[in-house]
Protein backbone atom coordinates (compact mmCIF):
# COMPACT_ATOMS: atom_id res chain seq x y z
CA UNK A 1 0.00 0.00 0.00
CA UNK A 2 1.27 3.74 -0.80
CA UNK A 3 2.35 5.70 2.29
CA UNK A 4 0.15 8.89 3.10
CA UNK A 5 2.47 10.98 0.76
CA UNK A 6 2.62 9.92 -2.79
CA UNK A 7 5.81 11.50 -4.04
CA UNK A 8 7.14 10.65 -7.23
CA UNK A 9 10.90 9.26 -7.36
CA UNK A 10 12.03 12.00 -9.54
CA UNK A 11 10.66 14.75 -11.36
CA UNK A 12 10.65 15.02 -15.48
CA UNK A 13 12.07 18.02 -16.89
CA UNK A 14 9.70 20.30 -18.57
CA UNK A 15 10.42 23.03 -21.02
CA UNK A 16 9.50 26.61 -19.92
CA UNK A 17 7.61 27.06 -23.05
CA UNK A 18 5.60 24.06 -22.59
CA UNK A 19 4.34 24.82 -19.03
CA UNK A 20 0.58 25.24 -18.56
CA UNK A 21 -1.22 27.83 -15.94
CA UNK A 22 -1.73 24.72 -13.83
CA UNK A 23 0.23 24.03 -11.22
CA UNK A 24 -2.13 22.65 -8.35
CA UNK A 25 -5.22 20.05 -9.76
CA UNK A 26 -7.73 18.29 -8.26
CA UNK A 27 -9.26 15.33 -9.68
CA UNK A 28 -12.75 13.92 -8.32
CA UNK A 29 -13.03 10.40 -8.35
CA UNK A 30 -16.40 8.72 -8.33
CA UNK A 31 -17.95 5.00 -9.15
CA UNK A 32 -16.09 1.93 -8.17
CA UNK A 33 -13.90 1.19 -11.49
CA UNK A 34 -10.49 3.17 -11.48
CA UNK A 35 -10.01 2.14 -15.54
CA UNK A 36 -12.59 5.33 -16.52
CA UNK A 37 -12.90 8.98 -15.60
CA UNK A 38 -10.44 11.65 -16.37
CA UNK A 39 -7.30 10.64 -14.25
CA UNK A 40 -5.38 9.90 -17.16
CA UNK A 41 -5.65 12.91 -18.83
CA UNK A 42 -5.24 14.49 -16.09
CA UNK A 43 -2.05 12.24 -15.16
CA UNK A 44 -0.76 13.49 -18.28
CA UNK A 45 -1.58 17.51 -17.40
CA UNK A 46 0.11 16.87 -14.21
CA UNK A 47 3.34 15.17 -15.76
CA UNK A 48 3.82 17.80 -18.68
CA UNK A 49 2.98 20.57 -16.04
CA UNK A 50 5.39 19.59 -13.33
CA UNK A 51 1.75 20.23 -11.21
CA UNK A 52 0.76 18.56 -8.49
CA UNK A 53 -2.30 16.28 -8.51
CA UNK A 54 -4.51 15.31 -5.68
CA UNK A 55 -7.19 12.38 -6.47
CA UNK A 56 -10.32 13.38 -3.59
CA UNK A 57 -13.64 11.56 -3.10
CA UNK A 58 -16.50 12.53 -1.34
CA UNK A 59 -18.75 10.17 0.76
CA UNK A 60 -22.20 11.53 1.09
CA UNK A 61 -23.33 11.09 4.52
CA UNK A 62 -26.26 8.62 5.40
CA UNK A 63 -29.70 9.90 5.72
CA UNK A 64 -31.47 10.01 8.92
CA UNK A 65 -33.65 7.13 8.13
CA UNK A 66 -30.53 4.98 7.72
CA UNK A 67 -28.93 5.80 10.86
CA UNK A 68 -32.61 5.06 12.47
CA UNK A 69 -32.19 1.46 11.12
CA UNK A 70 -28.95 0.88 11.30
CA UNK A 71 -27.37 1.90 15.07
CA UNK A 72 -23.56 1.53 14.29
CA UNK A 73 -23.80 3.81 10.69
CA UNK A 74 -21.25 5.26 11.56
CA UNK A 75 -19.12 2.25 11.82
CA UNK A 76 -20.19 1.25 8.36
CA UNK A 77 -19.37 5.09 7.16
CA UNK A 78 -15.80 4.35 8.42
CA UNK A 79 -15.73 1.07 6.69
CA UNK A 80 -16.72 2.34 3.09
CA UNK A 81 -14.65 5.33 3.75
CA UNK A 82 -11.11 3.16 4.42
CA UNK A 83 -12.36 1.37 1.20
CA UNK A 84 -12.38 4.37 -0.46
CA UNK A 85 -9.36 5.49 0.71
CA UNK A 86 -7.28 2.44 -1.00
CA UNK A 87 -8.96 2.67 -4.06
CA UNK A 88 -7.73 6.11 -4.04
CA UNK A 89 -4.27 5.12 -3.59
CA UNK A 90 -4.12 1.99 -6.09
CA UNK A 91 -5.49 4.68 -8.62
CA UNK A 92 -2.23 6.64 -7.66
CA UNK A 93 0.10 3.50 -8.27
CA UNK A 94 -1.92 3.28 -11.62
CA UNK A 95 -1.09 6.95 -12.44
CA UNK A 96 2.44 6.87 -11.31
CA UNK A 97 3.15 4.24 -13.64
CA UNK A 98 1.89 6.23 -16.39
CA UNK A 99 2.85 9.27 -15.42
CA UNK A 100 6.21 9.04 -13.69
CA UNK A 101 7.19 12.31 -11.74
CA UNK A 102 3.94 13.31 -10.49
CA UNK A 103 3.43 14.28 -6.83
CA UNK A 104 0.42 12.97 -5.70
CA UNK A 105 -1.77 13.43 -2.93
CA UNK A 106 -4.97 11.48 -1.91
CA UNK A 107 -8.00 12.68 -0.10
CA UNK A 108 -11.33 11.48 1.03
CA UNK A 109 -14.23 14.03 2.06
CA UNK A 110 -17.45 13.71 3.49
CA UNK A 111 -20.96 15.85 2.43
CA UNK A 112 -22.29 17.54 -0.48
CA UNK A 113 -20.30 16.47 -3.15
CA UNK A 114 -20.21 19.81 -4.88
CA UNK A 115 -19.95 22.20 -1.50
CA UNK A 116 -16.93 20.22 -0.31
CA UNK A 117 -15.08 20.10 -3.63
CA UNK A 118 -15.53 23.86 -3.96
CA UNK A 119 -14.31 23.80 0.14
CA UNK A 120 -11.16 21.72 -0.97
CA UNK A 121 -9.83 24.04 -4.05
CA UNK A 122 -10.35 26.86 -1.31
CA UNK A 123 -8.24 25.16 1.03
CA UNK A 124 -5.65 23.87 -0.85
CA UNK A 125 -5.34 26.81 -3.89
CA UNK A 126 -6.15 23.96 -6.47
CA UNK A 127 -6.03 26.14 -9.93
CA UNK A 128 -7.86 23.28 -11.61
CA UNK A 129 -10.74 21.19 -11.01
CA UNK A 130 -11.26 17.94 -13.08
CA UNK A 131 -14.59 15.54 -12.60
CA UNK A 132 -16.17 12.82 -15.24
CA UNK A 133 -19.64 13.93 -15.86
CA UNK A 134 -22.48 12.52 -13.38
CA UNK A 135 -25.08 12.02 -15.69
CA UNK A 136 -25.22 8.80 -17.77
CA UNK A 137 -27.15 11.12 -20.55
CA UNK A 138 -24.23 12.46 -23.24
CA UNK A 139 -24.27 15.92 -23.37
CA UNK A 140 -26.10 16.30 -19.88
CA UNK A 141 -24.69 17.41 -16.70
CA UNK A 142 -26.03 16.68 -13.17
CA UNK A 143 -27.17 19.06 -10.96
CA UNK A 144 -23.83 18.81 -8.91
CA UNK A 145 -21.78 19.42 -12.11
CA UNK A 146 -23.79 22.93 -12.45
CA UNK A 147 -23.68 23.52 -8.72
CA UNK A 148 -19.75 23.31 -9.30
CA UNK A 149 -20.00 25.33 -12.43
CA UNK A 150 -21.33 27.87 -10.29
CA UNK A 151 -19.44 27.97 -7.17
CA UNK A 152 -15.86 26.93 -7.65
CA UNK A 153 -13.52 29.45 -7.80
CA UNK A 154 -10.88 27.78 -10.05
CA UNK A 155 -11.68 26.47 -13.75
CA UNK A 156 -13.76 23.34 -13.21
CA UNK A 157 -13.03 20.73 -16.50
CA UNK A 158 -16.38 18.35 -17.20
CA UNK A 159 -15.48 15.53 -19.36
CA UNK A 160 -17.90 13.77 -21.03
CA UNK A 161 -18.78 10.08 -19.73
CA UNK A 162 -16.73 7.41 -21.31
CA UNK A 163 -14.90 9.72 -23.25
CA UNK A 164 -12.02 8.29 -25.28
CA UNK A 165 -8.41 8.41 -23.58
CA UNK A 166 -6.71 9.48 -27.23
CA UNK A 167 -5.42 13.24 -27.69
CA UNK A 168 -8.40 15.70 -28.21
CA UNK A 169 -8.69 16.12 -31.93
CA UNK A 170 -10.61 19.53 -31.87
CA UNK A 171 -10.98 21.76 -29.12
CA UNK A 172 -13.04 25.28 -29.24
CA UNK A 173 -12.04 28.37 -27.07
CA UNK A 174 -15.81 30.19 -27.23
CA UNK A 175 -14.77 33.95 -26.93
CA UNK A 176 -16.85 37.11 -26.45
CA UNK A 177 -14.65 40.07 -27.08
CA UNK A 178 -16.24 43.76 -25.73
CA UNK A 179 -14.63 46.81 -26.60
CA UNK A 180 -13.26 48.65 -24.01
CA UNK A 181 -14.48 46.05 -21.60
CA UNK A 182 -11.87 45.10 -19.59
CA UNK A 183 -12.65 41.70 -17.32
CA UNK A 184 -14.29 40.54 -20.47
CA UNK A 185 -11.39 40.99 -22.11
CA UNK A 186 -9.26 39.52 -19.75
CA UNK A 187 -11.66 36.77 -19.23
CA UNK A 188 -11.85 35.83 -23.25
CA UNK A 189 -7.65 35.62 -23.36
CA UNK A 190 -7.64 33.19 -20.05
CA UNK A 191 -10.15 31.23 -22.00
CA UNK A 192 -8.21 31.53 -25.22
CA UNK A 193 -4.62 30.93 -23.78
CA UNK A 194 -6.31 28.06 -22.36
CA UNK A 195 -7.66 26.37 -24.90
CA UNK A 196 -4.30 26.46 -26.53
CA UNK A 197 -2.22 25.24 -23.91
CA UNK A 198 -4.33 22.48 -23.59
CA UNK A 199 -3.38 21.49 -27.41
CA UNK A 200 0.00 21.96 -26.95
CA UNK A 201 -0.37 18.85 -24.34
CA UNK A 202 -2.67 17.03 -26.32
CA UNK A 203 -0.74 16.93 -29.21
CA UNK A 204 0.88 17.99 -32.67
CA UNK A 205 -2.40 16.71 -34.47
CA UNK A 206 -5.00 18.70 -32.04
CA UNK A 207 -7.18 21.80 -33.39
CA UNK A 208 -7.97 24.22 -31.40
CA UNK A 209 -10.73 26.84 -32.97
CA UNK A 210 -12.07 30.15 -31.94
CA UNK A 211 -15.87 30.72 -32.13
CA UNK A 212 -17.90 33.92 -31.62
CA UNK A 213 -21.55 33.68 -31.84
CA UNK A 214 -23.25 37.31 -33.00
CA UNK A 215 -26.44 38.17 -34.48
CA UNK A 216 -27.64 41.50 -36.18
CA UNK A 217 -30.44 42.95 -33.34
CA UNK A 218 -33.87 42.49 -34.62
CA UNK A 219 -33.04 41.54 -38.06
CA UNK A 220 -35.39 38.89 -38.04
CA UNK A 221 -38.17 41.12 -36.91
CA UNK A 222 -37.19 43.21 -39.95
CA UNK A 223 -37.15 40.19 -42.27
CA UNK A 224 -40.12 38.16 -41.43
CA UNK A 225 -42.55 41.43 -39.61
CA UNK A 226 -45.12 43.62 -41.59
CA UNK A 227 -42.60 46.33 -41.70
CA UNK A 228 -41.62 47.55 -44.99
CA UNK A 229 -38.39 48.04 -44.88
CA UNK A 230 -36.58 46.97 -48.21
CA UNK A 231 -34.40 44.12 -47.63
CA UNK A 232 -31.03 45.72 -49.44
CA UNK A 233 -31.42 48.15 -46.25
CA UNK A 234 -31.68 45.13 -43.81
CA UNK A 235 -28.71 43.36 -45.65
CA UNK A 236 -26.76 46.61 -45.49
CA UNK A 237 -27.38 46.62 -41.36
CA UNK A 238 -25.95 42.84 -41.03
CA UNK A 239 -22.86 43.35 -42.79
CA UNK A 240 -22.20 46.64 -41.30
CA UNK A 241 -23.01 44.50 -37.57
CA UNK A 242 -20.53 41.85 -39.29
CA UNK A 243 -18.23 43.97 -40.73
CA UNK A 244 -17.41 45.75 -36.82
CA UNK A 245 -17.67 42.17 -35.36
CA UNK A 246 -15.05 41.43 -37.74
CA UNK A 247 -12.68 44.09 -36.82
CA UNK A 248 -13.14 43.64 -33.02
CA UNK A 249 -11.85 39.88 -33.53
CA UNK A 250 -9.11 40.79 -35.66
CA UNK A 251 -7.91 42.94 -32.49
CA UNK A 252 -8.43 41.04 -29.95
CA UNK A 253 -6.37 38.22 -31.72
CA UNK A 254 -3.54 40.25 -32.44
CA UNK A 255 -1.53 39.12 -29.95
CA UNK A 256 -2.11 35.53 -30.99
CA UNK A 257 -0.87 35.53 -34.44
CA UNK A 258 1.19 32.70 -35.01
CA UNK A 259 -0.66 30.14 -33.08
CA UNK A 260 -4.66 30.17 -34.42
CA UNK A 261 -4.76 29.33 -38.28
CA UNK A 262 -7.24 32.32 -39.53
CA UNK A 263 -9.77 29.82 -41.12
CA UNK A 264 -9.90 28.01 -37.40
CA UNK A 265 -11.49 31.51 -36.64
CA UNK A 266 -15.34 31.36 -36.90
CA UNK A 267 -18.10 34.04 -36.60
CA UNK A 268 -21.39 32.04 -36.45
CA UNK A 269 -24.34 34.22 -37.24
CA UNK A 270 -26.93 33.20 -34.82
CA UNK A 271 -28.11 32.59 -31.14
CA UNK A 272 -25.25 31.17 -29.24
CA UNK A 273 -26.95 28.68 -27.75
CA UNK A 274 -27.84 27.03 -31.30
CA UNK A 275 -25.00 27.66 -33.15
CA UNK A 276 -22.56 26.41 -30.83
CA UNK A 277 -24.03 22.74 -30.20
CA UNK A 278 -24.77 22.82 -33.91
CA UNK A 279 -20.80 23.51 -34.37
CA UNK A 280 -19.43 21.20 -31.60
CA UNK A 281 -22.11 17.80 -33.31
CA UNK A 282 -20.87 19.22 -36.84
CA UNK A 283 -16.76 19.24 -36.24
CA UNK A 284 -16.87 16.31 -33.66
CA UNK A 285 -15.76 18.83 -31.17
CA UNK A 286 -14.09 16.92 -27.69
CA UNK A 287 -13.63 20.15 -25.24
CA UNK A 288 -15.58 23.38 -25.08
CA UNK A 289 -13.38 26.14 -23.23
CA UNK A 290 -15.96 28.78 -21.94
CA UNK A 291 -16.37 31.81 -19.69
CA UNK A 292 -19.06 31.80 -16.74
CA UNK A 293 -19.33 35.72 -17.35
CA UNK A 294 -21.99 36.59 -18.80
CA UNK A 295 -23.26 39.74 -21.01
CA UNK A 296 -25.56 41.13 -18.03
CA UNK A 297 -22.32 41.12 -15.69
CA UNK A 298 -23.71 39.41 -12.99
CA UNK A 299 -20.41 37.59 -11.34
CA UNK A 300 -21.63 34.24 -10.08
CA UNK A 301 -23.90 33.44 -12.66
CA UNK A 302 -22.66 30.82 -15.22
CA UNK A 303 -23.40 33.22 -18.77
CA UNK A 304 -27.08 33.39 -17.67
CA UNK A 305 -29.66 30.66 -18.81
CA UNK A 306 -27.94 30.96 -22.29
CA UNK A 307 -25.29 28.76 -21.14
CA UNK A 308 -27.07 26.54 -18.99
CA UNK A 309 -28.90 25.71 -22.25
CA UNK A 310 -25.71 25.75 -24.01
CA UNK A 311 -23.82 22.67 -21.35
CA UNK A 312 -27.94 20.95 -21.88
CA UNK A 313 -26.56 20.76 -25.88
CA UNK A 314 -23.25 19.76 -25.75
CA UNK A 315 -22.25 16.21 -26.55
CA UNK A 316 -18.28 16.94 -25.51
CA UNK A 317 -16.65 18.19 -22.75
CA UNK A 318 -16.34 21.63 -20.90
CA UNK A 319 -13.77 23.78 -19.45
CA UNK A 320 -15.67 26.46 -18.04
CA UNK A 321 -13.13 29.81 -16.63
CA UNK A 322 -14.46 32.22 -13.84
CA UNK A 323 -13.91 35.92 -14.09
CA UNK A 324 -10.75 37.75 -11.89
CA UNK A 325 -13.15 39.15 -9.74
CA UNK A 326 -15.42 36.04 -9.24
CA UNK A 327 -16.16 35.18 -5.43
CA UNK A 328 -17.18 31.88 -4.31
CA UNK A 329 -20.52 32.21 -2.32
CA UNK A 330 -19.17 28.92 -0.56
CA UNK A 331 -17.36 29.68 2.70
CA UNK A 332 -14.86 27.35 4.78
CA UNK A 333 -16.08 28.29 7.85
CA UNK A 334 -17.99 25.63 9.63
CA UNK A 335 -17.14 23.64 7.26
CA UNK A 336 -16.14 19.56 7.65
CA UNK A 337 -12.89 18.18 7.73
CA UNK A 338 -11.77 16.08 5.59
CA UNK A 339 -12.17 12.61 6.77
CA UNK A 340 -8.70 11.26 5.27
CA UNK A 341 -5.68 13.08 3.62
CA UNK A 342 -2.29 12.92 2.71
CA UNK A 343 -1.62 16.44 3.35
Amino acid sequence: MLCANLVALRVLPVEPNQMSSFQNILVEVHGDSIQSGPWRRAGRIATHSAARLTLVRVLEEFPWYTRLVIPRSGDLLELIERDRTEQLQRLAEAILEESPGTVLDVEVLRGHCAVELTRAVLRHGHDLLIKEAEDEAVGVFGSTDLRLLRYCPCPVWITRRGERDAPYRRIVAAIDPIPDDKDRNALDEQILETALRIGEIEGPDTEVHVIHAWSAPGELLLRSGPHRVPQRLIDEYSKQMEDEIKRTIDRFLDPFRGRIAPERVHLLNGEARAVLSQFVSSREVDLVVMGTLGRARLVGLLMGNTAETILGQLGCSVLALKPPAFVSPVRLDDAPHSTSSSR
